[in-house]
């Protein structure tokens, strides 16, 4: 469900760049900006999957019974991940890779 609505916020900006790119008289590739839109969105929501999973630390507390990042109670149960990045860090970390990507690879297929 996650990536379908990253594929669709993809989808929304690559229509969005067809927009201003047209209004500015400049050359469109529409089916390229869509797609490539797409890519980037789901691109991004694997990011932050992969990393969020490798790199922020998540807890079951079985007495709440709810799943916790951060601060834990003593009796919580470790399900995935390290230590090493919160959520917002893990955030950061996929939008700069994911606009690295698509700077690189962007680049390439526009210029």
């Amino acid at each position: 469900l996650g990536m379908g609505f990253s594929a669709l916020g993809g989808l929304i900006i690559g229509i969005a760049a067809i927009i201003l790119d047209t209004i500015s008289g400049l050359h469109v590739q529409p089916l390229s900006y869509v797609m490539f839109g797409i890519a980037c969105g789901i691109l991004g929501s694997l990011m932050d999957s992969i990393l969020g999973a490798t790199l922020q630390v998540t807890h079951f507390d079985p007495e709440k019974k709810v799943i916790c990042n951060g601060s834990v109670a003593p009796a919580s149960v470790h399900i995935s991940g390290r230590d090493i990045l919160s959520n917002a860090q893990v955030n950061v970390a996929s939008i700069l890779v994911t606009s690295a990507a698509g700077s690189l690879i962007g680049s390439y297929l526009f210029h």
